[in-house]
């Protein structure tokens, strides 16, 4: 049983859906546990008659204190209902509320647990306690960076023969050179990409400063931005757009579940981030041979050739970036092309579900 809170639009999300479908499902029979709504699931393709699937309909906003006791008794009702072998869960909200219905119900399945963020920088202090507190219901840890391996075996304790790093997988498509039609809403002139969740970490409000850095000082040339993604933040990122005044230059998109035609469409790709595990996006944009600017603390998992990349800091970027929009075309194309040439390899879906097999196989093996 896979365990994740939904499969709206992100990295994560992308990771657990590839899994998914791409397992051998002759030899794993493959169920999906999710906490919201069928109807907010982004990534279509996961739903099919090979699939066991259940959502618990439920809401932080609407369920509010009544969230907590409703969690716990839909993964116990689950767990009892199809009785899984395995228990694999990703992100925080799933990793958190399987392992403490584990404790409180005394089930006994083992429980793989996938870390994606960093656990210094990228959890919040509430996420850091319960990980201290549960970390010891999990059997296997899977990281998709050395980085935030590292992290828990020296801030845990976690046994390193319990713990490994599993990179994300490309699809290959991304790795297609076809030329594909731009969107008809996409802007004149040359555009720099950012794809990210609306929230406090991605850092959209630095990128709307520097952006007004760039207006302010008529060093914008042509380029306009483009934003894809959702979240609470997206309120307030409009209201910084309007007072910047930059609103003919920033175009705010919801995600779409082909992200081909809009990495096609760009120039350039931007990652703000105040800190990342390994970036999907980063990844994918590499693939398709865009050239990449990205903060120095999004990079921490090596993710970009640092040589070859952009690399800014996380605040105050306002001057970096115009210089690394003030490149020529030539050498924008030619960073592009050199950092796509490892991440086939590097970074392959096959790979990504072939290791995690392993893990699963080895545990189940164990348990019986």
């Amino acid at each position: 049983m896979l365990v994740i809170a939904g499969l709206t639009a992100g990295g994560a999300e992308r990771q657990l859906a590839l899994l998914t479908q791409h397992v051998d499902h002759c030899e794993f029979d493959i169920g999906l546990l999710l906490f919201n709504s069928r109807d907010r699931i982004h990534y279509r393709g996961v739903i099919d008659e090979r699939i066991w699937l259940r959502t618990l309909e439920l809401s932080p906003t609407e369920d509010g204190v009544k969230l907590i006791p409703r969690l716990i008794s839909g993964i116990r009702n689950a767990i009892a209902e199809w009785s899984p072998d395995l228990i694999h869960t990703s992100l925080n909200i799933a990793n958190h509320a399987t392992r403490f219905s584990a404790l409180i119900s005394r089930w006994k399945t083992p429980i793989v647990t996938s870390i994606r963020a960093d656990f210094r920088e990228g959890y919040s202090a509430r996420d850091r306690f319960l990980e201290r507190m549960l970390w010891r219901r999990t059997n296997y840890f899977i990281c998709n960076s050395g980085v935030s391996k590292q992290q828990l075996i020296a801030d845990l304790g976690v046994n390193e023969s319990n713990i490994k790093t599993i990179p994300n997988g490309v699809e290959d498509k991304f790795f297609q050179t076809n030329i594909v039609e731009k969107p008809k809403w996409w802007p004149r002139g040359r555009s720099c990409l950012t794809v990210a969740r609306l929230k406090d970490g991605k850092n959209y409000l630095e990128l709307v400063f520097a952006i007004k850095y760039l207006a302010d000082n008529d060093k914008l040339g042509d380029w306009n931005f483009v934003f894809v993604g959702e979240g609470p933040q997206k309120k307030e990122l409009l209201e910084a757009i309007k007072k910047a005044k930059i609103e003919n230059r920033v175009v705010l998109v919801e995600p779409v579940e082909d992200l081909l035609p809009i990495y096609h469409s760009a120039d350039v790709f931007l990652l703000p981030s105040l800190h990342e595990g390994l970036s999907n996006v980063l990844l994918e944009a590499q693939a398709m041979q865009l050239p990449i600017i990205v903060t120095k603390e999004a990079n921490r998992a090596a993710a970009v050739d640092a040589e070859h990349a952009f690399l800014i800091d996380a605040t105050n970027f306002g001057p970096q970036l115009e210089s690394a929009l003030s490149s020529n075309k030539h050498e924008l194309v030619e960073r592009g092309i050199l950092m796509s040439q490892s991440i086939r390899q590097r970074y392959s879906v096959e790979r990504m579900v072939s290791e995690t097999c392993e893990i699963w196989r080895s545990l189940l093996a164990n348990h019986v």
